[in-house]
């Protein structure tokens, strides 16, 4: 007798290491009927993420997708999107820095106070826009939001830089 195989189709994203597990997408990221600017993906924003095997930050401007199986369980699918913003810390640099990275939805007391002390040690690696390294300082402010069914493209121009 021959099983029923239904593969799961996936929205995914590779990490550029080439060594990594494939990065899920939220199931809402896949172009909707009308399109939003702010969603991505729209073709014009890039998506930083950071690999949750390798901690490397990277650009992102469309995904694949991938079929798992019912005995292949999807990697980081019990996870959430959370995105990180802030300014780059090196001195009359500026530059907005954002990025996504996928954990356990528990927010704590500690969550913040851990989330500050890898960027400031340099957990994850990437760069800004002028290539300083991604890190920050112990009083810079520091935007957590998590991300609901749809993760958000990088806009350097958007408003919401003034407060940060």
């Amino acid at each position: 007798m021959q099983s029923l195989f239904v593969p799961h189709a996936r929205a995914v994203l590779e990490c550029p290491s080439g060594s990594c597990n494939p990065i899920p997408l939220p199931f809402a990221t896949l172009p909707p009927t009308v399109k939003r600017p702010r969603w991505w993906p729209n073709e014009t924003d890039w998506l930083y993420v950071a690999c949750p095997d390798c901690k490397l930050v990277s650009a992102h401007v469309g995904y694949s997708v991938r079929h798992f199986g019912d005995s292949q369980s999807v990697p980081q699918a019990d996870k959430s999107w959370l995105c990180i913003s802030f300014r780059c810390a090196v001195e009359s640099c500026d530059t907005p820095v954002q990025f996504h990275i996928l954990r356990e939805h528990i927010e704590s007391l500690t969550t913040e106070h851990e989330l500050r002390e890898k960027l400031a040690t340099g957990y994850w690696k990437g760069a800004c826009q002028n290539g300083h390294s991604i890190a920050t300082t112990s009083a810079q402010e520091i935007r957590f939001e998590w991300d609901r069914e749809t993760l958000r493209g990088y806009d350097p121009n958007h408003p919401e830089w003034r407060d940060l």
